[in-house]
């Protein structure tokens, strides 16, 4: 049998699989630090489709060791297989949140370092994260919260903080629980 390879995979990627397929481990040696060996790897795991690869690389190589290097590609890649997947494995779903909430987290840095990938998620989910940022900066006494709101006015393409604010009314309002609850506010 003979496969042909696509033209991104790398040689360093295609031999920490084939050490897989033999050993049935992920390669100790490798330094899984380089975001590109690691979507690479993500994109041939999945285009030979092994599923148990990806779960043991996401569980022990990825998960616990993600940083703000690598967590805007993790999130990406994990967006992108939920999306055309229907069932994805539960390790998807859990590296995707896990991804977003340490985007959250360290949300100032990646608006200091890199706004422009981070401009490149898709607009919902950078919301999500923005109000996941939103509440940990409240537990953190408030701190960056300057700055995720000079992004959150970016995004919702404005520059007027009041307008935006409306926006954000308004689709709270618009949300089932929440406007059968602003109906019953009214009537008090």
């Amino acid at each position: 049998m003979r496969i042909i390879l696509p033209k991104w995979v790398s040689i360093e990627s295609l031999q920490i699989i084939l050490y897989y397929l033999k050993t049935a481990k992920i390669d100790p040696t490798i330094n899984y630090g380089n975001t590109n060996l690691i979507q690479k790897l993500l994109w041939l795991s999945d285009f030979l489709q092994l599923e148990e690869f990806q779960k043991l690389f996401l569980n022990e190589k990825m998960i616990p060791k993600i940083n703000c290097q690598n967590t805007l590609m993790l999130l990406s890649e994990s967006f992108k297989k939920l999306r055309i997947a229907e069932d994805s494995s539960e390790i998807w779903y859990l590296l995707f949140n896990t991804s977003m909430n340490h985007v959250a987290k360290n949300l100032v840095w990646l608006i200091e370092n890199k706004r422009s990938e981070l401009l490149d998620i898709n607009e919902k989910i950078l919301e999500e994260i923005i109000e996941r940022a939103l509440k940990y900066s409240m537990q953190t006494n408030g701190t960056g919260f300057k700055e995720i709101i000079e992004l959150f006015i970016q995004i919702q393409k404005t520059q007027d903080p009041i307008e935006c604010l409306g926006r954000q009314l308004e689709k709270v309002v618009a949300k089932p629980l929440c406007s059968n609850l602003m109906r019953l506010l009214h009537l008090l």
